[in-house]
């Protein structure tokens, strides 16, 4: 008896010991930061808008805080439902199937949309869809994309035209949508 005591006690030790020894893993925090203003990102949408005339594909990249809900409506297009923080990027890249991996940087000519870049990127922090909104204009920056089991990973470095510096970070998944010519 004594001996199954032991064992149990034993037992018992060793699964409180090796509890304790989880990784110690901090989740990814998903926020927008312009200056000393940090809001945090909740939900996004991929869109799909197809193949340029430069042969690149057209994808814009929208994030918003927990404010905005984000929904479909029965003709399958985004609905926006709330007021917040809404951030997007226009993003061109090499693949049709989804944004291809890399560092995208800022470049607009109003003729030419080159893989490898993107050439919007505007946020709001008093965002309601289908109304007026102040839009911040962000005209620097690299944004660094990660496709992801389950998502993607964005990360932005960049400023404002007004000079305020924006760092942008989320992880998780994208609700997607076609807008393609004749769907």
């Amino acid at each position: 008896m004594k001996l199954l005591q032991n064992s149990l006690l034993g037992l018992v030790i060793i699964i409180l010991v090796f509890s304790g020894c989880k990784k110690n893993e901090k989740e990814s925090v998903n926020y927008l930061q312009v200056g000393d203003t940090t809001i945090y990102l909740s939900d996004g949408n991929k869109l799909y808008f197809g193949q340029t005339s430069d042969n690149t594909y057209n994808f814009d990249i929208e994030l918003v805080s927990s404010n905005i809900a984000l929904s479909t409506n029965p003709n399958g297009f985004p609905v926006y439902t709330g007021k917040g923080t809404y951030l997007s990027f226009e993003v061109f890249t090499s693949s049709s199937s989804s944004l291809a991996n890399g560092e995208y940087t800022f470049f607009f000519d109003g003729n030419t949309s080159p893989a490898g870049t993107y050439e919007g990127c505007k946020y709001s922090s008093e965002f309601v869809y289908e109304t007026d909104y102040n839009y911040q204009i962000i005209t620097e920056g690299i944004l660094t994309v990660k496709n992801i089991k389950g998502g993607m990973e964005l990360s932005f470095v960049g400023e404002t035209a007004q000079g305020e510096d924006v760092k942008m970070y989320y992880k998780g998944a994208l609700n997607y949508y076609e807008f393609l010519e004749g769907k």
